[in-house]
């Protein structure tokens, strides 16, 4: 039974992914971006940066909201002990 060896599939794609970069390599710097696709990736780009500002908006004000739920928890839990 032959066994995975994560080594060698590692070394097979970078094999792979040098052999295919060898080929687009010569018409590479030559081909220039259109005005559509640069557009695009700028308008892509923006809405990306948006998004994630949101998210992280959103996800900051769940986590304050659930520290402020749990340090009143925390307090009941460890009222009546002593300290070391």
């Amino acid at each position: 039974m032959a066994s995975f060896d994560p080594y060698i599939a590692a070394e097979r794609a970078r094999e792979a992914y040098r052999k295919t970069i060898a080929q687009f390599e010569p018409v590479a710097p030559d081909a220039p971006v259109p005005e559509s696709v640069s557009s695009l990736a700028q308008k892509i780009d923006t809405e990306t940066r948006d998004s994630y500002k949101r998210s992280k908006n959103v996800f900051d004000g769940g986590l304050d909201s659930v520290k402020g739920v749990g340090q009143p928890i925390a307090d009941q839990a460890t009222k009546g002990r002593s300290g070391p």
